[in-house]
């Protein structure tokens, strides 16, 4: 990349639009088609794209570098404000500590070393992640410099996260049924839990969902589509419960989904919020968000308004007992109230998809 001066640093209204553009392209970043390819034709044709948003993202870092940074000359004619100092340092120590994360993102040597088409799609879908992040960070104090409303907060992972446990969760009814004890009813519980993976996969939020959880679920679905074509063959019993059994293991790894920090803090929010309301609906948006967390509460929540006040009350005051406990647990492990830092955010999503969304983007980093 060529040196950053400021004869060639865009304007600050500039930058901002090209920021947006580069998250947005970044969150729209299809990986899907790409799943099933080679690690050689991924680095041909993946991870150039991928390459392409980082490389941006790069070049926006150092434009806000060379506007903000205090140790380099100023490209502002006149002194700013107090308010407007502190939004262009808070500008210039994030946009550093962007551009050391992503600049070791996508470096050709590891990537040429990689001879599972997985690891180059969990390599691009980091850095998508990476940008994702970065820009979000950096939005919200640089549209407020320039005077404009930020467009990236809207977009958190919380929002997404709800999602994704709403569809777990319809996966999961598939897989809640008996232990399947002969080959008729193997191949019915085996043809209907991949029929709810290829729902899953074929639903928008599956691009929002962690790589390595798509890598399981893809996996599985391979050994299910194998396992029946092929019902009949010695074996296939034993097999197809082995199979089974790690379909099911499977599920209990995904519903730990709830204990996610941003999904324990939606929780926590929410419900607190419907049990001050009198008489919350239990039809509303807020409670809906909700589902998956639980069969019981999943129960009470689809029965509508049929569903008992008592019964939906009890099951919410468990859910926000158990919550205070965990958080409890672990404020007191930590040594501190649980919270997520600029730097969290990078470190924690280091198995997100590529054009998944950060958590509380411009709230967490501000």
């Amino acid at each position: 990349m060529a040196p950053v001066t400021t004869d060639t640093v865009p304007s600050i209204e500039e930058i901002h639009r090209r920021l947006v553009e580069c998250a947005k392209e970044a969150v729209t970043f299809d990986i899907r088609p790409f799943e099933n390819r080679g690690a050689q034709e991924l680095i041909g044709s993946l991870a150039p794209s991928v390459r392409k948003l980082l490389d941006e993202a790069l070049a926006l870092n150092s434009y806000m570098l060379a506007w903000f940074d205090e140790e380099k000359p100023s490209v502002f004619s006149s002194e700013p404000s107090d308010a407007d100092a502190r939004l262009r340092n808070q500008i210039a120590d994030f946009a550093f500590l962007c551009s050391m994360e992503l600049r070791h993102r996508m470096a050709p040597d590891r990537l040429a070393a990689m001879e599972d088409g997985w690891n180059v799609i969990i390599e691009c879908g980091i850095t998508l992640q990476r940008v994702i992040t970065a820009c979000a960070v950096l939005e919200p104090p640089l549209a407020a410099l320039s005077g404009r409303e930020p467009q990236l907060e809207a977009i958190t992972r919380s929002k997404n996260s709800v999602e994704t446990r709403r569809q777990y969760a319809h996966l999961f009814r598939a897989i809640e049924v008996s232990m399947p004890v002969d080959i008729p009813t193997l191949t019915k519980a085996l043809r209907r839990v991949g029929t709810a993976i290829a729902m899953l996969v074929g639903h928008e939020i599956y691009r929002e969902i962690r790589i390595h959880d798509r890598r399981q679920l893809r996996a599985l679905q391979a050994r299910i589509l194998e396992w029946l074509r092929n019902p009949d063959t010695p074996g296939a019993m034993t097999q197809g419960l082995r199979l089974w059994q790690d379909i099911v293991g499977s599920a209990q790894f995904l519903r730990q989904i709830s204990r996610r920090e941003e999904l324990i803090r939606h929780d926590i929010e929410v419900i607190t919020k419907l049990l001050s309301t009198p008489k919350f609906g239990r039809g509303t948006p807020a409670l809906r968000s909700l589902f998956g967390l639980n069969s019981e509460l999943d129960a009470l929540i689809e029965a509508g308004d049929s569903a008992d006040s008592n019964e939906l009350g009890a099951a919410l005051n468990r859910v926000l007992s158990n919550y205070r406990y965990i958080t409890e647990k672990d404020s007191t492990q930590t040594q501190g109230p649980v919270s997520m830092s600029f730097v969290d955010q990078f470190a924690g999503s280091d198995t997100e998809p590529g054009s998944g969304n950060a958590g509380s983007w411009g709230k967490a980093a501000s």
